[in-house]
């Protein structure tokens, strides 16, 4: 989705966000968040209690990031003729999905940063004032923590599940252009994957 290099023109705002859980063979797809306006960044995010079963998500309109057999993060602009994000099963499944918004005036890009599975601390050179950045865990099962590091950064929970299929999203806006060290996401499982998304 587009570049620009000097970032939005003010800090970023979370808005809401939405959590669904999913049983059964049929599809997850929630409702987007009843504030959500034009020019919205949205990212939804999917956990599944199964990893060796494919899931997919199928609406168009949206960036993806996943691995070969699972839509694990997308992103879009929010439009009004946006649909929410549909994720499919190949066979009896349970997902946990959330869909987070959040609003800056100007933001012109959305990109993943990292994916590592178990997760391992990423750097990242920050490139733009008030640039978003998601760090983001995910377990098949349920963990008795999760712990978020992003070392000299003010990152905020924004969801916590700890059961089975688990998922944790910290938050932060880095104002400066700068490197943030050691980010990563633990879970006490043990069996984490880490997603690092950026927006700037």
């Amino acid at each position: 989705m587009g570049g620009g290099l000097l970032g939005p023109a003010s800090a970023w705002t979370f808005v809401g966000v939405v959590n669904l859980i999913s049983g059964g063979t049929g599809p997850a797809q929630p409702k987007f968040h009843g504030a959500i306006q034009p020019g919205d960044l949205v990212i939804g995010l999917m956990s599944p209690l199964y990893e060796t079963e494919a899931v997919s998500m199928t609406t168009a309109g949206w960036e993806t990031w996943g691995t070969r057999s699972h839509d694990y993060a997308c992103a879009a602009r929010y439009t009004p003729d946006l649909l929410p994000p549909k994720w499919e099963k190949v066979r009896a499944n349970s997902l946990y999905v959330s869909l987070l918004v959040f609003r800056a005036p100007g933001w012109s890009t959305v990109r993943l940063e990292a994916q590592n599975a178990p997760a391992i601390p990423v750097n990242v050179d920050v490139q733009a004032n008030n640039q978003l950045l998601l760090s983001i865990g995910i377990t098949p099962g349920t963990t008795r923590s999760w712990v978020g590091h992003m070392p000299g950064e003010v990152a905020t929970a924004r969801v916590q599940r700890a059961n089975a299929p688990a998922l944790q999203v910290y938050s932060a806006m880095v104002a400066s252009p700068r490197q943030v060290s050691g980010i990563y996401v633990d879970a006490a499982s043990g069996s984490e994957r880490n997603l690092l998304i950026s927006a700037f």
